[in-house]
């Protein structure tokens, strides 16, 4: 009897450290920076993947400001940001995921910032880039995030972007036009 309740229990924690964000996006290539694959004002889809158990804890002290993965402290949390885009093959990268509640750095208190950086250090491979500032977007600083925001939806200061280098000489920028977060489970084959 008491297995029975013990296997419960351990499938239960093993499932919430297997949690994931699911970041969807669609855009407008804006400048190709050389890159043969696109074309200016041609669409840009993928969807980025975060595990929340590889990211660890908030590594930035500020009550408003949660930054996860690869920092001073902590150099090197790779691969737990995988984007669809670039390193298909899961090229080696060092990840960092930047939220915040209220964004007063940048001159608007009132903006939240999600942002992925798939490979902080791209000495060892592509950096693919997409962030959102918006108003009201964010339930606190924390990874696991659920919302979803579209181009129209955007005002004033408020933007969303993307950034893929995949070379010195290839800078690729594109606008977000409609960006999904959500939390979800990694699926036991």
């Amino acid at each position: 009897m008491k297995a029975l309740f013990v296997l419960p229990l351990l499938l239960l924690s093993f499932s919430a450290q297997a949690k994931v964000i699911f970041v969807d996006f669609t855009g407008t290539v804006t400048d190709t920076g050389g890159n043969k694959d696109y074309v200016a004002g041609g669409p840009i889809h993928g969807r980025m993947t975060i595990d929340a158990a590889l990211a660890g804890p908030d590594v930035d002290p500020r009550p408003t400001f949660g930054r996860y993965g690869s920092s001073e402290e902590r150099p090197v949390v790779p691969n737990f940001v995988i984007n669809s885009v670039s390193c298909r093959a899961k090229c080696p990268s060092t990840d960092t995921v930047f939220v915040t509640n209220g964004n007063a750095m940048f001159g608007s208190p009132d903006l939240d910032m999600y942002q992925l950086d798939d490979n902080v250090n791209r000495a060892s491979g592509p950096r693919f880039i997409v962030a959102a500032f918006a108003e009201d977007i964010l339930d606190d600083e924390g990874l696991v995030q659920s919302f979803e925001l579209s181009k129209s939806d955007l005002s004033g200061e408020e933007t969303m972007y993307g950034v893929f280098i995949n070379k010195a000489e290839q800078f690729l920028s594109f606008a977000v036009d409609h960006l999904r977060v959500r939390p979800g489970r990694c699926s036991i084959h």
